[in-house]
């Protein structure tokens, strides 16, 4: 089993094409595009176009047998709760999955995280998982080690 999230041109991170992985694979799939609010890494809000992302879907399920399917990767951070739930309030998705990426100061995988105590970025980034359960509709809990892959 592993932890992969599929991502296009949709999350901020990748340019990748959904027909890239059709071609690739035969059986359905479903992208999950990051959605990450005061995200320190881009230095920005990081909102997945949903409008877009259902028109591609829908002209490519005419072209691929309907193998594609919705999904997106919650960044929780609490400050941002309310906006997260009003962005996702009345959209729908085949998969939501659930993640913590950053602190609001750091993403967990900036290297000036690795130079602080290790302890005391495991417990922050746990205190932070274990707050985000539940407070978002979510499927799965992504990459639950995210807080620590630096250790």
């Amino acid at each position: 089993m592993r932890d992969n999230p599929l991502h296009t041109h949709f999350s901020y991170d990748s340019k990748a094409q959904f027909e890239e992985y059709l071609q690739a694979y035969s059986g359905e799939i479903v992208t999950t595009e990051h959605f990450d609010l005061s995200n320190p890494y881009s230095k920005q809000d990081d909102i997945p176009d949903y409008e877009s992302y259902c028109r591609e879907i829908t002209r490519l399920n005419s072209l691929y047998d309907n193998r594609i399917k919705k999904g997106i990767e919650i960044g929780y951070y609490q400050p941002r709760e309310a906006d997260i739930k009003a962005y996702l309030a009345g959209k729908d998705f085949d998969l939501q999955l659930l993640s913590v990426h950053h602190n609001g100061v750091n993403d967990y995988l900036d290297g000036e995280v690795a130079s602080v105590d290790k302890a005391v970025v495991i417990k922050d980034y746990l205190d932070r998982l274990e707050y985000a359960i539940g407070r978002v509709e979510a499927d799965v809990l992504a990459h639950f080690d995210y807080g620590f892959r630096l250790f």
